[in-house]
Parts: structure tokens; C-alpha cells; sequence
């Protein structure tokens, strides 16, 4: 017999009275569906990092939410039991009330039903989670103890649901690995809620990007690579090392692809004090070699296991690129880092804006950061890394001044006074400004509204 018939054949003799009690029940039923619908957001909206900080914080209720919150699975499975039972009974309670007030048996169901939606739809959902939903933590906080209780009662029914639900996607691919761009998104995420500070968000980026770089985007190049040679004497070096104000330098024999070791400043200058006319030779240490294609992250590990500060950045064929220091990677992580022989200032690449609108940048300046400051949406995957690459990459030969390359950067981006999205099509031109010894230093960065006839040539699939 259900609840319904047992109700209906219950000797009520006073009506009016088992209405009001019927009234009443139906009130408590929908506030518990309110109560499961709230909880069901605040859990699925709460963020793990402000509960873990409120169970620091030792706020009440904040670890049994920290614990439903890490179990959401169970929790979840909890909350939609609950609810569908506490629906089924006001459902059939409904029906029962609405006999009780006189309505045709005939039409007492399709009344029933379209009330009790109509009721639930706005009492039992949208308003408490509008409510949950602006106040998350603080709801779960508020909830946790309820709900935890509720998921022992029901552990049994909650079990077997879980355990079907386990059984029915055994074979299906796991979904719970998180990739780079969803990390990213995350990050973005917990910066706009104040879970983590700006500086604090920018580093976890860089940590993404180290993987993506390689040593040869950070290195010191060849032509700018300061060093000894094995045959300068000893007032060379001296002279060396006032003009020259760096902490470890190489010595190469014959020409720079023959590196042999690095002198150091703190070896050589007591050494001096005691011995005037000591041999400097003997004061070289080995020297280590990485290749160009060695990841950032990497070159860490491997200066860290060798505790070295600097490497000399081999090529594929043996030849010295460059070199590269612990400091150097660091940078990517944290921003520019400034010694005692660094003066503020003089390790920002140039960008300066001309009176015409155009822009003379260094050559060494990541596209990356090209398209940031320009606005321009994100930048091409399959280009070097830096301007002065991309530029080498597309001469056909040796780089000279006045060389071009265009590429039309089409974009979405939210218009400032409409606040609305609209798509923009710009042509950028890079060209050649200023070389040294076959490397390009400074580049003219132009940009422009694309035409359409440049827009169509680009759909089309034809290049620039």
C-alpha cells in the first residue's frame, strides 16, 4: 500500500485540520528539495582552494565540506537520492491534498503536477541556486554537516549507484586529466577569485612555458658572447676583467667553437692579490656544453645537478651558438634579475614608438611579447620564437636593411566603448632596421587595417 491510499483511508475527522497538515508537509518537503538543489551548487561551484584555506582558517563546518567537496562523486550522488525521494513524496502528498480540496479526480493528477512543477521549478531550484551559486563556500560551509550525516544514512543506496555508474563506464576514456589549456583557464580562474595573487599566477604561467622553450631562445648568442682567449697574457686579463664586468667568462683556443673552460672573477682576483704574477691558466674550470634544443626546465635540472651557473650552448653540428646561464632561466620564470654588475634598465629590450606610428623594437624580442603589446590576439605557433629568427627564417638570403615580411593577424577582441566583441583583421609588417656582422639587431614593426581584397587573399589559402 503506498503513501497515497494510506493517507486516504486514514480516518481524518476533522478535514480542515488534516489539509492544514498536509499544507504544512508539503511546505517542509519543498524547503528539503530547496535545501538538496542549493547544495548540490554550492558543492559543485565551491573552490577547493578557499575551502582548504577557510579549514585553515578553522571556520566552522569547513572540513566535512572540504571532505564532501574532494568526494564530489559520492556527495553528489547523496544530494540527487535525497532529492528525488523528498520529490516522489511531495508529489504523491500533493495529489492526496488536492482530493482532500474538493478537485475532480478526473483532473486532480494533471492540477497536482503542473502546481507542484511550477512550485518546485521556482522554490526547489532556480532561487536557492541563485542563491548557492553567489555564495558557494559560504553555503557548503553552512550545509556540510547535514549532508554529511544524510551520506552515511544513505551509504547503502549511494554505493550501489556509484558502483553502476563505474560498471557502465569502465570502457570509457578517462576524462578527469586536466590539459595545459584547461590548467591555464584554472589559473585565470583562481587569479579573478583572489585565491592567488597576480605575481603568483604569472609565475605558475611561466613554469607552463618552460617547456616550451628552448635553450637557444635564452641564450646569449655567439656575436655578443664575451670571452678570453688562452693566449692573452696576464695584463690582458686584468684589463680584461676591469672593462668587462662579469662573473665568469670562457677561454677559447684558436676560435670560439673551441671552448676549454670558464675563469672565474672570485677565483682570479685573490688569486692576484696574493701572486701578482701568477699563472691565470691554472685557474680555468671545465666548462659545460648543452645543446640548443635542450628545454628550459631541463637546462634547471642540469645545472642544478652539475651546480654550475653557466653552459656553453653547443650546435647540431658541434659548433658554439652561445651560452647560457642559471640566471637566464630563472628570468623566465620571475622576471629580470639584477646582480651587482647590472644597472636597472639596461637589460629592456627596446620598443620605442616613432611619430609616424610605427615602432623600433629589438630584434631579440619574443613574438610572443610582440603581440601582446600590439594587441594583437595570439600569435602564430609555427614562427620562431623570436622576431630576429622569424626574420632570418624568411630571407632567402643573408639579412639586410630594409628586408619585409607581412602576415595578417586576424582576431576577436571586446570593443572598449560598445563592450562588445568584434573581429579585427591587421596587417603587420616587420622589415630589417639595423644589422651587425650578419645579425639582425633592430626591426621596424608597421601595422595597419588589412584591405579586403589582403583579407580574401588570405581566405583563399594565398600567401603574402
Amino acid at each position: 500500500m503506498d503513501i497515497q491510499s494510506i493517507i486516504l483511508t486514514s480516518e481524518a475527522t476533522d478535514v480542515p485540520v488534516f489539509n492544514v497538515t498536509l499544507f504544512v508537509l508539503m511546505l517542509c518537503l519543498i524547503a528539503c528539495s530547496a535545501f538538496f538543489s542549493m547544495s548540490e551548487t554550492a558543492f559543485s561551484s565551491s573552490s577547493t582552494v578557499k575551502l582548504r584555506i577557510a579549514v585553515e582558517d578553522r571556520k566552522a563546518g569547513a572540513k566535512k565540506a572540504l571532505f564532501l567537496s574532494e568526494r564530489f562523486d559520492k556527495t553528489l550522488t547523496t544530494l540527487l537520492v535525497g532529492n528525488n525521494l523528498v520529490n516522489t513524496a511531495l508529489s504523491t502528498i500533493a495529489v492526496t491534498f488536492f482530493i482532500q480540496l474538493g478537485i475532480n479526480a478526473q483532473w486532480v493528477e494533471l492540477v497536482s503536477t503542473l502546481i507542484i512543477t511550477v512550485v518546485l521549478l521556482i522554490c526547489g531550484e532556480i532561487i536557492p541556486k541563485m542563491i548557492a551559486k553567489l555564495h558557494p563556500e559560504a553555503v557548503s560551509l553552512k550545509v556540510s554537516f547535514i549532508i554529511y550525516v544524510l551520506s552515511y544514512i544513505l551509504y547503502p543506496i549511494v554505493i550501489l549507484f556509484v558502483g553502476l555508474q563505474k560498471l557502465l563506464s569502465r570502457n570509457v576514456k578517462d576524462k578527469n586529466a586536466i590539459d595545459e589549456e584547461e590548467l591555464g583557464v584554472l589559473i585565470d580562474t583562481m587569479e579573478e577569485e583572489g585565491a592567488i595573487e597576480d605575481d603568483e599566477a604569472d609565475l605558475i604561467r611561466n613554469v607552463f612555458d618552460l617547456n616550451d622553450r628552448t635553450v637557444e631562445d635564452i641564450m646569449i648568442p655567439r656575436i655578443k658572447m664575451e670571452a678570453l682567449d688562452y693566449s692573452s697574457t696576464l695584463e690582458e686579463v686584468k684589463e680584461f676583467m676591469l672593462d668587462n664586468a662579469y662573473s665568469r667568462i670562457p677561454v677559447y683556443k684558436k676560435d670560439r667553437d673551441h671552448v676549454v673552460g670558464i675563469l672565474y672573477e672570485r677565483d682570479f682576483l685573490p688569486a692576484l692579490v696574493r701572486n701578482p704574477k701568477m699563472s691565470w691558466k691554472r685557474l680555468i674550470r671545465p666548462v659545460k656544453f648543452v645543446s640548443s634544443a635542450m628545454k628550459v626546465d631541463a637546462l634547471i635540472k642540469e645545472l642544478q645537478i652539475s651546480k654550475t651557473h653557466l653552459a656553453i650552448v653547443s650546435g647540431e653540428y658541434g659548433d658554439v651558438l652561445g651560452l647560457v646561464t642559471m640566471e637566464d632561466a630563472l628570468e623566465e620564470l620571475v622576471g629580470e634579475i639584477y646582480d651587482e654588475h647590472d644597472i636597472p634598465g639596461d637589460k629592456d629590450l627596446r620598443f620605442d614608438e616613432e611619430e609616424d606610428g610605427s615602432y623600433i623594437v629589438d630584434a631579440e624580442i619574443y613574438v610572443e611579447d610582440l603581440f601582446d603589446r600590439l594587441n594583437l590576439g595570439d600569435c602564430p605557433e609555427d614562427v620562431p620564437s623570436k622576431v630576429s629568427g622569424w626574420l632570418f627564417a624568411k630571407c632567402e638570403s643573408l639579412p639586410e636593411v630594409g628586408f619585409k615580411l607581412n602576415y595578417l593577424a586576424m582576431y576577436t577582441m571586446m570593443d572598449e566603448e560598445t563592450e562588445e566583441y568584434k573581429d579585427y583583421a591587421k596587417m603587420l609588417t616587420i622589415s630589417i632596421y639595423e644589422v651587425e656582422e650578419r645579425r639582425i639587431n633592430l626591426a621596424k614593426v608597421e601595422l595597419r587595417d588589412a584591405t579586403e581584397e589582403e583579407v580574401e587573399a588570405h581566405n583563399s589559402g594565398s600567401e603574402e
